[in-house]
């Protein structure tokens, strides 16, 4: 995984968890130009405990394995497993928490 898709995963929970790039910038003191900037794939790099920041404020962690190494099916099981809950835990807070919005550009006729 590389700084892009860490990016766009971070974007997703964000959106999930209905935060806007000024509040998750807020909440963590990453400034806005670096989250922005790394939503849309330009940012050239950011710190371990940047990101740690950011991903923890969107109930995200990251995880090592060894270079090379293919997810299992037991890892692919948990991850799922965690999902679930995480997805079920929204729904008793908030029906409305889980409804992520985004933006469509339509096409000029």
């Amino acid at each position: 995984m590389n700084l892009f898709d860490l990016g766009q995963v971070l974007k997703e929970a964000r959106l999930l968890h209905r935060l806007t790039q000024s509040e998750l910038a807020s909440r963590t003191g990453v400034s806005l130009s670096s989250i922005s900037g790394l939503e849309r794939g330009i940012l050239l790099e950011i710190g371990t405990v940047k990101l740690l920041q950011l991903f923890a404020a969107v109930g995200l962690e990251l995880h090592t394995r060894v270079q090379g190494q293919r997810r299992t099916l037991d890892d692919i099981k948990a991850e799922n497993a965690q999902a679930s809950s995480a997805l079920r835990l929204g729904s008793t807070i908030n029906e409305e928490s889980t409804r992520v919005r985004k933006r469509v550009r339509h096409a000029k006729k």
